[in-house]
Formats: C-alpha cells, structure tokens, sequence
C-alpha cells in the first residue's frame, strides 16, 4: 500500500502521555457529565488528529443516553437515541475488545461507517470492569492513521471517560436512593406522626374504658373521643339484645340520625364488616325509600368480640369524602375496644348474677345438708360416708354405738385403717371400693355390696353402695344395722321348718303310698269319682312332698350344714342329661317344643359337686319349660370365660315383668302373671338355685323382656 503524505499541520499533535495526565484534571474540572464527555472527545480528537468521532454511552436505566459527536455528519451508521447501533459498534460492545480498520478502502467491508473522505476507523469499549458501557469511535481520512501509541492512548482516555461514566451513575444512583430515603423517611415520620396521633386517641378511649363499669356513661365519653378524632359531626352505638326484636341504640346523636344509619348498620353486622360510604346521595340503597341525605359522608364498624356480633359502630358528617382510610382504621381499633369493654360489662354481669345465684344455691346446700345431718345422725341404721380415696367424711352416732367406734377416731382416716378389725369379710368391701375408683364408670343404678359382719357375737349387716357424679366417682356410703336378733329369729325359723319338715315326710310317705294303692285297686275297685278323689289326694302329696324336700334343702343351705364334693366336671354330659329328662316329660305330656344345646368344644372343665349342679340345671330348665308355651324353643348353651364357665339358659316364654325382676331369686316369690299362678310351685326353686351357685363361688342373673323370654346365666369356676 502507497503511504499518503500529510501536512505538517496534520501531523501536529500533542504527546499522548501528556495529554493523558492533563485529561485527568480536564474530566475532574468539568461542570457536569456531557461536558466532561465534550472535553474527552476533543481531546482525542486532538490528539489522534483524527477527522471526527463520536462517544456513546449505552444507557443502562441508571443514567440517560449520552451521545457526544464532533466532525461526523450523521448516516446510518451513527447511533441514534433509541435506533439501532452500527454492526461494528454492536460487534465491539459485545466483545469488549478495541477494533480498528486501517484501510476502509482495503477491506471491502459493506457494513463499515463510510463517509467522504474516511479511509480508517478505532473503535474502543468504555469498560467498566468486564462490560462495556459505551464506545468511542474515531474516523480518520487517511489509511493507516493510528498506530499502536494511539490505539493504547485512545483505550486509555476510553478507560479514564469510563471511570467518570461509572462514578458519575453511581453518584447519581446514590443520589437517587438518598433521595428515595429522604422520601421514605419524610413518609415514615408523617406516619408514625398519625400513629401517635392515633395511639394517644386508643389510648385515651382504653382509660375511659377502664375507668367505670357503668356503661352508658362509658359509651358516651368513648363515642364522643372517636367524633373529635375522625371529625364526625354525628355518631351512635347500637347494640344487638336477643330480648328485643333486632336491639337498639345504646348511644346516639338523636331519632333522625340513627333513622338514616341503620340500613347500614345492619348490614355491618350481618356481614360483620366495616363499611365507608363516601357520598349518601350517591347511594340510596342505604337510605329510607324517598328520603333526602342530611348526611354525605357515614361509616359503620360491627362491634365483635370472642366471635359474636355485639352490635355496630356509627359515624356520620354533612362533607362527602369525610372518612379515609386511616380514620377507619382508627375507628376499627376502637370498635375493637368497644366490643372488648361491653363483652367484659356483659361478663361481669352474668358473673355478678352467677355469683348470687351461686350463693343463694350453696346457701340451699348448706341448709339442705345440715338437715340430711340431722336425720342421719337420727336414725337408727350407722351411717358412714367416705371420699373417693377412702377418707371417711361422715360416721354417724349409731355407727359409733353399732361398731363400737368412736366418731373421733374415723373421721378424716381411711377406711382401710380399720376394716382390718373385721376379718375377712371386709376384704370385699375394701376390693369393690377399689373397683369402683378404678373402672370410673357410672354403675346401673341399684349398684351394691351387702356383706355381714361378726363384731363381739353380735352380726351387722353392711350395705355398700358407690357415689358417681356422671362418669366420676366421688365417694361410697356405707349403712350397718345390728342384725342379731334377726339371725336368731331367722335361725330358729330354720330349726323349726326343718323339724317340720321332718316330721312332715312321715305321714306324707303314708298319705302318698296308700293313695297309689287304693288306684291300683289293693282295696278293691274304685269308682270313677273315687278315683277322682285319690288322683287329686296324690296330686297334692307329690306337691306338698316337693315343698317339703325344698324347705329342707333351703334350710340345710342357710344354716350352712349343707357339703359340696367338689371335682372337675365336664359339664357337656351333665346338661344332656338334663336335657333327656326334661325330653321325657315332653313326649308324656306331648307338649310341642324345641329344646338344644350349643356347648363350646374347647370348654374346660368346672370345678363343682355333680349332684348339686344337676339340680341347678335341672330347676332352670324345668322353669323354662313351665313358662314356655307350645311353639316355644329353650336352648342351653356353655361357653369359657376367663377363669370360669358362663352357662345360659334361653327361652322365648312368657318373660319376667320389671317389677319381678329384682324379687325373682327371693324365698317363696312368685310372679303375679296368671300363667304362673296357674302353674304349681313353691317359689323356691330359685332361691336354692342361687344359693347353690353361690356356694360354688359363682354368680346367677337374668336378662329378661315379658312376651320375648328370659335368659338366666350363672358362672361356675374352672380348676
């Protein structure tokens, strides 16, 4: 390539490092940010000797576009405010890195900024750090114009214009988030002004509050501290009272005022909200049908406390716009408190009245227990009343007299402290207490222990019974009553049926056996009336034979004088046995009736007298039999229960009336139905069934619902 010769004029320019340390103080002297720019941009205008040139900051949202050209006229190719950039510029940006072309001419580019005159171009990024920021672009109009000191002296001026750009938008972003501060804060300060304001005004409302329990007088003082704080010319409080059809106005400004606000009012409550209205006559859904506003402005607030609706908060002024949001935010705040105050008023009213009724009912109670002392310790049974954990509260006078212990010595001390002094029959007793402390359940009612004692000779009946209060079991009540003379009444009883009874089985062996031989004919023959006769004479004897065998059974039981011969039975046979007989008596009498046995296959055996648990059985049976009518079905069925053997016995007969039920195991009690007056009995079989069991160690009950059946269980222990 041929050089082009230049004029001296041309060539004069001055020393890059010169020019690079007077360019410092030539930026830092600028008046601002685009005549530091101007300044850069002549300068190396000046010094590279170049024709023209333009500096480009791209604008990055912190600062504005800074384009600064000098000598260029404008093509395509220079950058707009808001047009694209060049490619080179583009390409530039992109890499970071200075581009030159020393011969435009010579690369046959298409995209290259050509102008009249312009044979080469430097192109250098404004870096700050690794990101271009801008360019600086300097054409020449001779080939070959910057060599490597001017490409160098230009990446320098472009680092120092950078450097300024970079300081200079930080600056402004500073100034900018100072001045955001400044805002912020100036808002902060007028905000925390109107807070204190509206602290001050809740707090003055809590001490108005707080001040009486008088509250209407404490309504009307806190309802005129919100008119003054929200500038309301107009307000009430109405509050909801289930006494009166929708409630009514506690606090108001007068008649016409509380007509116009309770549409709002009531919607305030119904759909506990607050709610602003800013123009009355813009809305008249909130007004009474053809009636002008004396009111623009209204707002109403739910007075809500613990969840319920108390009733609402009102306030009304003759401006439209009147209320902003921080007034009802301040209203909101003392509604709040409002609410707080009746809801305690309410409280302390309901707990003032609970309190007198509570008095007047533990006056009652001290009353009514002082009588129920008087009468306890008045009559003739021993009274002894003992806590849940055993400590005994009540011993009455004859207690002491009938226990020989002093009132003294028990009160406040558990009852464990002296049941000892009774054996063993007063482990019972202490193992039901016990049980009803630990199940803590509510027993059926009827609940009890009855236990004898043998106290110096004499006998006393103990009769023990729990105290729940719902499902919590507070106590036991115990009554003795000196049975002595009874036992020995119902001793000598025994003795005398027993005799009785003895001397009775003599001449009814007579009386039966003689009657059979008269209707076999040993006497000669009979007549059909004869016949008749006797039949009724066997009849009566067989009956009054099996009276006798009871009584004697009865009374060997009761005097103790009865034996078991206790072995492990399989029960399984003795029920089938049982079950034979009762089958006989049916195919006699050709009575129609179903009878089964449903016996577990893993039943233990029982530990018990074979002869007495057959005629356990056998009554049950028989009964069930009895009371069962044709069509009927008796089932007997054994199954194994923890540590004994449970065995029913179910018909589908006449059933036991409610009254009956507790009597039904009582000596010589019989059902008032007709069907069992008809049927023979002596009205001991159960009595002795029950003894027996008893004797065993078991236990007998009936379930039973008249005109479905009747099922009698008993339990008998396994070995």
């Amino acid at each position: 390539m041929t050089a082009v010769s230049t004029s001296p004029a041309e060539r004069h320019v001055a020393t890059p490092l010169a020019s690079l340390a007077a360019l410092s103080r030539i930026l830092s002297a600028a008046p601002d940010l685009n005549a530091a720019f101007q300044l850069a941009l002549d300068e190396a205008l000046r010094v590279t000797a170049a024709r023209c040139g333009h500096l480009y900051l791209i604008p990055d949202g912190d600062t504005l576009f800074q384009r600064i050209v000098r000598g260029c006229p404008l093509s395509p190719h220079i950058r707009q405010e808001g047009e694209a950039s060049d490619p080179l510029e583009v390409e530039v940006l992109t890499s970071g890195e200075t581009r030159l072309i020393a011969d435009l001419e010579g690369t046959g580019k298409q995209d290259a900024p050509v102008h009249a005159g312009v044979r080469s171009a430097l192109i250098v990024p404004l870096l700050s750090g690794a990101r271009a920021i801008g360019v600086l672009h300097l054409h020449s109009p001779h080939p070959h114009a910057f060599d490597a000191s001017l490409i160098g002296y230009a990446e320098a001026l472009a680092a120092q214009v950078a450097l300024v750009a970079d300081t200079a938008r930080r600056t402004q972003a500073l100034e900018r988030i100072a001045e955001s501060r400044m805002n912020e804060l100036g808002e902060a300060n007028r905000a925390l002004t109107q807070e204190h304001a509206r602290l001050e005004t809740l707090l003055r409302i809590t001490s108005e509050l707080s001040v009486s329990l008088d509250l209407d007088l404490v309504l009307n003082r806190t309802l005129n501290l919100v008119n003054a704080a929200v500038k309301a010319q107009q307000g009430g409080i109405f509050l909801s009272d289930p006494a009166r059809e929708g409630g009514q106005w506690a606090i108001g400004s007068g008649p016409w005022a509380m007509e116009y606000s309770q549409l709002l009012v009531n919607w305030a409550m119904e759909q506990r909200q607050a709610i602003v209205v800013p123009d009355l006559a813009q809305a008249p859904r909130w007004l009474p049908e053809g009636r002008r506003p004396p009111y623009r402005s209204a707002m109403a607030v739910p007075l809500i406390a613990t969840g319920d609706v108390l009733g609402a908060l009102v306030l009304l002024h003759s401006e439209a716009g009147a209320f902003s949001a921080d007034d009802l935010r301040l209203v909101r705040a003392a509604a709040n408190q409002v609410a707080t105050a009746i809801n305690n008023a309410e409280l302390y009213r309901l707990i003032r009245d609970q309190a007198e009724r509570l008095g007047q009912m533990l006056r009652e109670q001290h009353m009514e227990a002082a009588k129920n002392r008087a009468i306890l310790e008045a009559i003739a049974d021993g009274v002894m009343v003992a806590d849940a954990h055993g400590r005994i509260t009540l011993f009455n006078a004859a207690a002491e007299r009938i226990l020989g212990l002093s009132r003294g010595h028990m009160l406040g001390h558990s009852t464990d402290e002296f049941l000892g002094l009774f054996g063993g029959g007063a482990r019972s007793w202490t193992e039901a207490i016990y049980q009803w402390a630990r199940e803590a359940a509510p027993r059926h009612e009827g609940t009890f222990l009855a236990e004898r004692l043998d106290i110096e000779g004499r006998t006393v009946s103990v009769h023990l019974a729990p105290v729940f209060m719902g499902e919590e079991f507070i106590g036991s009540v115990s009554v003795f009553r000196d049975i002595s003379k009874e036992v020995e009444v119902d001793r000598l009883k025994s003795d005398f049926v027993s005799t009785v009874s003895h001397e009775l089985r003599t001449p009814l062996t007579a009386i039966k056996g003689y009657a059979e031989l008269l209707l076999m004919g040993a006497a000669g023959s009979v007549s059909e009336q004869q016949r008749r006769f006797l039949s009724i004479i066997q009849s009566n004897a067989d009956r009054l034979t099996l009276l006798v065998h009871d009584l004697l059974d009865l009374s060997r039981i009761e005097s103790g004088r009865i034996g078991l011969s206790l072995m492990p039975l399989n029960l399984e046979p003795i029920i089938r046995r049982v079950i034979a007989l009762v089958n006989g008596r049916k195919a006699q009498e050709g009575k129609i009736i179903w009878i089964g046995v449903e016996v577990a296959p893993d039943l233990p055996p029982v530990l018990a007298d074979e002869t007495r648990v057959t005629q356990i059985l056998m009554n049950l049976v028989d009964n069930a039999y009895n009371y069962t009518p044709v069509g009927g079905q008796i089932l007997i069925r054994a199954r194994a229960l923890e540590g004994a053997v449970e065995v029913s016995v179910i018909d589908t007969g006449i059933g036991i009336s409610r009254e009956d039920l507790p009597h039904i195991f009582e000596r010589f009690y019989r059902g008032n139905d007709p069907v069992v007056q008809r049927i023979p009995g002596t009205g001991l079989g159960l009595a002795i069934v029950k003894h027996l069991v008893e004797l065993h160690g078991g236990h007998i009950w009936v379930d039973s619902e008249p005109g479905v059946g009747s099922t009698f269980r008993f339990l008998l222990p396994t070995p």
